[in-house]
């Protein structure tokens, strides 16, 4: 998943590019949300409007695009929650904005355009490091929706995050000993091990011997593999057992 941004001053260029694809058709239009229909002019007013005249480049179209191999899970309904999710954490989740799918290409993709003024103050949104926080988000994306990586480095990561979500779905492992021997037991390579106040990730060898390098736990917040996230499904499993064998044991009395 790589995100294309760009900035300009007349949003009619930009809505009416995505037109003209519309009509020749090249694209259609997914989702819109703020407009009172998608006419270019419609949409480059309503924006302009909302932008003022303080800002030199207030227009923010950006290219969202996938592999081709990913191409048969990318339904349209898929298509448009990964954009506004990327939308969303990039700071413009709540904007107005159009949607537009283009099939231009042979890899899927499609193209957001949106106003870089608040809707709700008025002011400029921040795009401090926008390229450097837009590629953590795609990177973040990719492991989470199971879309081909991007970036290989970002491989080992997703990994990691599959197999030791299995183990802890298939062995309800209690701490991270018995974590490690789940990740063994299902042929995975992936590790787990404290290091200072955290917890780390990392792979083996065949021989068990560490070969790669270590990944911070806190990386993986969002899909509750840091250290809070396996402390808190650790007790739940502990709690989740204990009430099981004590059902068990009333049981059989």
């Amino acid at each position: 998943m790589i995100a294309e941004i760009q900035s300009g001053k007349a949003f009619y260029g930009a809505a009416h590019y995505n037109q003209k694809k519309v009509d020749s058709g090249q694209a259609k239009i997914l989702y819109q949300s703020g407009f009172l229909n998608t006419d270019p002019k419609t949409i480059s007013e309503t924006l302009h409007y909302i932008s003022g005249s303080r800002l030199k480049e207030p227009v923010f179209h950006a290219s969202l695009n996938f592999p081709k191999e990913d191409k048969d899970k990318l339904d349209d309904k898929h298509m448009v929650r990964l954009a506004r999710e990327y939308m969303d954490k990039l700071g413009y989740g709540k904007q107005p904005m159009v949607i537009y799918r283009h099939y231009d290409r042979e890899h899927p993709h499609v193209h957001v355009l949106t106003t870089r003024v608040d809707i709700e103050t008025r002011r400029k949104i921040k795009d401090h490091f926008e390229r450097l926080r837009s590629k953590k988000i795609t990177d973040q994306m990719e492991i989470k929706y199971g879309l081909r990586i991007s970036d290989k480095k970002k491989i080992a990561e997703r990994d990691i995050v599959a197999e030791v979500r299995n183990a802890l779905k298939n062995s309800k492992p209690e701490n991270v000993e018995f974590l490690n021997k789940a990740l063994q037991k299902s042929g995975s390579l992936a590790r787990v091990q404290p290091s200072g106040k955290g917890l780390v990730y990392y792979k083996v060898d065949d021989e068990g011997k560490r070969k790669s390098k270590s990944y911070k736990a806190s990386a993986f917040k969002e899909f509750g593999l840091d250290k809070a996230g396996l402390m808190q499904t650790f007790q739940t499993n502990k709690r989740d057992r204990i009430y099981v064998k004590n059902a068990v044991k009333d049981a059989l009395e």
